[in-house]
């Protein structure tokens, strides 16, 4: 399995306007390799974007969720959290208590895909991963589009030790989608589009998303994220992770950012949490933070 590094370097470019909004040209995204994962996706810009909205909306044709990428990810979230009883804090949910909240989410979510049309063939997505020659980092498996415009991303880590996991950097379906919806929020040029979910040997079924291609000039200096995040209202409160109110966005180092090719810097893979700064004792947090 390939590193983080080399997912980082898949990455390419698509072309942006003037004012920063993604532009994608090409009437079909082939997200993978084959037609089985393709998905129609089409800009829409016109009445430029406001704070609360994802720049890609989808047409109807190929994709199930004819809705933003914010949106798509704030109704998995929601939805999943109705199946959540533990509070969302790393410190007081064990392991175990994570296993449990993971399978009802995954259960009920599957009911959910399917009543979308949202499953994606898992077999066809792994002939696909492998023929890619099985590119992945910490996090994801990925498939390179052959339109160069996309990568399509599976959230599951399965090495050769016989380890499996599903969102192995998330507590939950809700959390994982919180980051995403957050994403398309705060860095909406790189935000990634749910594409529906794959089954996977652990029995969990397992999010597909694409997100564009970056082509990387280089990786960003420190000096140039806290730039950049200050402009957007946040403060470093460690090395490479940042909080706006509730919000943490983490592990911004050079590999998640980076300078494109036209010398814009680009927040690839931020892993973005909500986290009250201060949670009661007891206290149970509901419902998502979509501005900063």
């Amino acid at each position: 399995m390939q590193t983080k590094e080399a997912e980082v370097e898949l990455y390419q470019t698509v072309r942006i306007d003037p004012f920063g909004r993604l532009q994608i040209e090409a009437e079909q995204l082939c997200v993978a390799a084959g037609g089985d994962l393709t998905r129609v996706v089409r800009s829409t810009n016109e009445g430029g974007v406001s704070k609360n909205q994802s720049v890609g909306k989808a047409d109807s044709v190929g994709d199930p969720f004819c809705r933003s990428s914010a949106e798509i990810a704030a109704e998995v979230s929601s939805f999943a959290r109705g199946f959540t009883s533990a509070v969302r804090d790393a410190g007081r949910q064990s392991p175990g208590e994570t296993h449990k909240v993971k399978t009802r989410q995954s259960d009920a979510l599957r009911k959910w895909a399917q009543e979308n049309g949202a499953m994606v063939d898992s077999d066809q997505f792994e002939k696909q991963w492998k023929e890619g020659g099985e590119v992945g980092g910490e996090e994801h498996q990925v498939i390179v589009g052959t339109d160069g415009l996309t990568v399509t991303k599976r959230n599951f880590v399965d090495d050769s030790f016989g380890d499996a996991m599903v969102l192995p950097f998330h507590l939950g379906y809700d959390e994982f989608f919180d980051r995403v919806e957050l994403h398309n929020q705060i860095f909406p040029e790189t935000g990634p589009r749910l594409l529906g979910f794959t089954e996977t040997s652990q029995g969990l079924i397992a999010p597909v998303l694409t997100q564009p291609f970056i082509i990387v000039r280089r990786g960003a200096t420190r000096a140039e994220t806290h730039a950049e995040m200050r402009l957007g209202g946040f403060r470093r409160t460690s090395r490479d992770n940042y909080r706006c109110g509730d919000i943490l966005v983490e592990d911004l180092h050079d590999e998640n950012v980076v300078i494109d090719n036209f010398g814009k810097i680009q927040f690839i893979d931020p892993v973005i949490y909500i986290r009250p700064e201060k949670l009661k004792r007891g206290e149970q947090k509901k419902g998502s933070i979509l501005t900063v």
